[in-house]
């Protein structure tokens, strides 16, 4: 997965020819807009562990991609979270920072 550092934020998705006959060179798969506006708004990729799904991110938003039946994805996105949905994020973000903390002043503790 590559994506663009155009205004479209275009997603492209490779076969690099491994193991595909007929394939040996890199091509492309699929062309999608991965988000409408001035760069940089998608920070980067990263594949799903059963790599038939994937994710973009960025400013306020996380899209994730599905290969539907014609060769195309498909994609929902999200937002950051708002309301009772950011302070329970914010919270959870606090516990792990404490545990981080916890963890690392056993660690020179223990030295």
């Amino acid at each position: 997965v590559t994506v663009a550092s155009d205004s479209r934020h275009t997603v492209r998705v490779w076969d690099w020819g491994g193991g595909h006959p007929g394939r040996p060179t890199p091509c492309v798969l699929t062309v999608a807009v991965g988000f409408a506006g001035t760069p940089p708004q998608v920070f980067g990729a990263t594949w799903a562990p059963d790599a038939d799904r994937f994710a973009t991110f960025g400013v306020k938003h996380v899209k994730l991609w599905t290969a539907a039946e014609d060769d195309k994805l498909s994609s929902s996105t999200g937002s950051r979270p708002q309301g009772a949905d950011a302070a329970a994020a914010a919270a959870a973000r606090r516990r792990a920072e404490t545990a981080r903390n916890a963890a690392s002043a056993r660690g020179a503790n223990a030295a």
